[in-house]
């Protein structure tokens, strides 16, 4: 989110506080009635331009089951709902404590937020909401035990990279059908085993529907991606093969290798075994500072293919425990024979 997306939300919240402190009275004189309208046409500006801002996903059907500007609403809705839910799977996992069910509280909190569909074929567009604005509703219950969730006050919900991700992952559909498979199962794996099982019941519901598809991320950067029924299958099917599951995984140990350039990391644990994997764009700053410091890593092990399938490790967070590795941290490694005790 930019600096004028955040301070325009900041602006809107002043005036719609504003028109509610000061709600209509009889006893208004005209030029207090003046102002009150002046307002409430600046709210309504301002909500235009705030729409207009706000980056997300723009979904048009069109062709197959889609009849003009109508369509089945279960099959369509489902489709849009399964986009949203990718978003809430790809924000969840960047969440200091994420959620280990997901209920509609916290798609609430983290899903993005729908705007009404304009004119012409059948639409429906999400956006992202402000950060600050995703608070827990008063008669919410708590969830898997936590009453609060902190990270939220500061962080963008969903965020732009969701978006980007989701939208990266149909960039990759496009140009499989020119061969490219493999760049669309790295994105795939990338995304995740929640997110992509999401994504896949898009593709599921589009595919039923025989309907294309015009994708985009409302800020009219780029033209919209068009997902037509045999992008759909193709989707569909890569996601069944690959099988992706994930287990979560925590490793103390020395930080060994971290770059600015290529996302990897590697880490040593007690044992003396090197692991290595990816780190996202997210966390670079983060992997570069943690270089040679002994550091706890909370890491998402993706498997393909099923639990038995290749692995391949996504950095989820790393938190420095010291500047440098305990003295006895490396006692549990084997000597060789022939070297001191």
């Amino acid at each position: 989110m930019t600096d004028r997306d955040t301070g325009l939300s900041a602006f809107l919240r002043d005036v719609e506080n504003l028109l509610h402190d000061y709600e209509v009275n009889s006893s208004d004189d005209w030029m207090t009635r003046s102002n009150r309208e002046s307002m409430a046409g600046l709210q309504a500006n301002l909500e235009s331009v705030w729409l207009e801002s706000r980056k997300g996903i723009r979904a048009r059907f069109h062709q197959g089951a889609v009849q003009g500007h109508a369509g089945p609403a279960n099959q369509l809705l489902k489709a849009v709902l399964a986009l949203n839910e990718t978003v809430v799977a790809l924000v969840n996992k960047t969440l200091d404590k994420p959620y280990t069910t997901i209920d509609d509280n916290v798609r609430g909190r983290l899903g993005l937020w729908a705007i009404p569909a304009t004119k012409g074929s059948f639409i429906m567009e999400l956006i992202c909401p402000p950060t600050g604005d995703v608070e827990p509703r008063a008669n919410a219950k708590p969830i898997d035990g936590q009453t609060t969730v902190p990270e939220l006050d500061d962080m963008v919900v969903p965020g732009a990279d969701a978006v980007d991700q989701v939208m990266g992952v149909l960039h990759e559909l496009l140009d499989s059908s020119k061969g490219k498979v493999l760049q669309l199962e790295e994105k795939l794996i990338d995304l995740g085993a929640h997110a992509t099982t999401q994504l896949g019941k898009f593709a599921d519901r589009c595919s039923e529907l025989g309907v294309s598809v015009d994708v985009d991320d409302r800020t009219q950067q780029n033209k919209p991606l068009v997902i037509r029924p045999q992008d759909a299958r193709l989707l569909k099917g890569t996601i069944r093969t690959l099988g992706l599951e994930e287990e979560p995984l925590v490793i103390e140990g020395e930080w060994l290798t971290s770059s600015k350039i290529r996302g990897v990391f590697d880490i040593r644990d007690k044992d003396g075994i090197v692991r290595n994997g990816t780190v996202p764009k997210t966390l670079m700053a983060d992997s570069v500072a943690a270089l040679e410091k002994y550091v706890q890593a909370q890491i998402r092990v993706i498997h393909k293919g099923g639990p038995d399938g290749q692995a391949r490790m996504v950095l989820e967070k790393v938190t420095v425990l010291a500047d440098s590795v305990p003295a006895d941290f490396y006692t549990a490694v084997k000597k060789e024979p022939g070297t001191d005790a």
